[in-house]
């Protein structure tokens, strides 16, 4: 663990990709809220710069996104200083100007389509602590922002080989349950009528939990295919998505390095968000036991 003034923690999903080959070493971490997918991968890019990196399936991918732990992946994020979150997310494009396997899509606002099987607060108010985080921006405009620059600068070096969804890092992603994909008439309803701009399926909780643990969060979806919703075209499938994946490949070892030199503490209220009245409870009226696992975003 390093206490430097920002760290970087990076989830990894679907989407095959390059760790920067550096200097690594595995930590395993307990949490009060169980086991995290896997171990956090410490790269040493330099001295003094860190980068902490878990595979949100597990090794092997043997979790689905319902069944990952992501209150113990976050809580282990925060416990080794991790300071900002980034998600490389696969997708499904809602928008005939969202290209599979060349886009790199930003978002700025998600929805939440899940089912109420994942774990969504820390503060869960069963003779417990009870918290309202704000989570009308449920991605931090600062990180997205390092985030879509970087991106732009991988676009501008390899124009015919990767685009941008915007200029600006700017559109929605639907979170489903997941682990099927989208029916059709689903993907015509979250894009006409909820106007989306593409479909994943884990970005939702880790955004709100990132929030209640002070993090700052922004996703880089990879979009592997146009969902559903082309009625002329069959819907996805795994293969599909996993074709559709392979040219993003080399981005996160170009991308990760730079951005983890690039951010700062102190640009976002991202690390202010349990004080003032978010937490409602009298906290001296919960047990002891109960509030050691909230001393981490306590502090």
């Amino acid at each position: 663990m390093h206490n430097q003034t920002a760290n970087l923690g990076v989830f990894g999903g679907t989407a095959p990709f390059q760790l920067p080959p550096t200097k690594s070493e595995e930590l395993h971490i307990s949490t009060p809220f169980g086991d995290p997918s896997g171990p956090i991968i410490e790269l040493e890019l330099s001295p003094g710069t860190y980068v902490y990196f878990m595979n949100r399936h597990g090794l092997g991918h043997v979790l689905s996104p319902s069944s990952i732990n992501y209150r113990a992946n976050i809580w282990a994020m925060k416990h080794v200083g991790v300071t900002h979150l980034l998600s490389l997310s696969a997708c499904g494009s809602l928008s005939e100007n969202m290209p599979p396997s060349k886009t790199l899509f930003v978002p700025d606002q998600l929805f939440d389509w899940t089912k109420g099987i994942r774990k969504h607060t820390f503060f869960e108010g069963n003779n417990d602590a009870v918290a309202h985080i704000g989570l009308g921006d449920p991605i931090c405009l600062e990180l997205a922002r390092e985030v879509h620059t970087l991106c732009k600068e991988i676009v501008e070096i390899n124009p015919d080989q990767f685009q941008l969804f915007s200029e600006t890092f700017v559109g929605t992603t639907v979170v489903i349950e997941g682990p099927r994909f989208s029916t059709h008439a689903e993907s015509v309803f979250f894009k006409n009528v909820m106007g989306a701009d593409a479909v994943a399926m884990t970005p939702l909780p880790e955004a709100s939990l990132a929030r209640e643990a002070g993090l700052c969060y922004s996703v880089l979806h990879f979009p592997a295919d146009y969902d559903s919703w082309r009625k002329a075209m069959k819907g996805v499938n795994a293969d599909e998505v996993k074709a559709g994946l392979e040219p993003f490949k080399p981005v996160p070892s170009i991308l990760i390095p730079k951005l983890a030199r690039a951010i700062k503490t102190g640009r976002c209220d991202c690390a202010k968000s349990m004080e003032g009245f978010t937490i409602h409870s009298n906290l001296e009226a919960v047990p002891l036991k109960k509030m050691e696992k909230y001393a981490l975003f306590l502090k």
